[in-house]
């Protein structure tokens, strides 16, 4: 049986690119994952950076997915705060973005 956990790593980032958008608020985002623990970029705001273990307990057999949730080219660090949202997801291939869903419930 599979399992799924996830942890912040300010390590990921890096390397990882636009592989889909999620919709919903800075406030569950914080809920679910914490607080964004990945500082502030030119084009980023607001940046969580995770890292997503899939694996077998029983087999002690694991594969690590990288993926990062962010705002993208807002005027000030808030404007993504108030409401639903439009978040980018970024990761090393697409199951980043099926992890990222799966964690938020959606």
């Amino acid at each position: 049986m599979s399992e799924i956990t996830w942890k912040l790593d300010d390590m990921v980032g890096s390397g990882t690119s636009l592989r889909g958008k999620v919709v919903t608020t800075y406030e569950k985002l914080v809920e679910v994952f914490g607080n964004p623990n990945i500082g502030a970029s030119d084009k980023v705001f607001n940046n969580w950076g995770l890292q997503f273990e899939i694996g077998d307990p029983v087999l002690d057999d694991w594969d690590i997915i990288n993926a990062t949730i962010y705002d993208w080219k807002e005027p000030h660090g808030s404007a993504s705060h108030y409401g639903e949202y439009e978040w980018h997801i970024g990761g090393d291939n697409y199951q980043s973005v099926e992890l990222v869903y799966e964690a938020l419930g959606k």
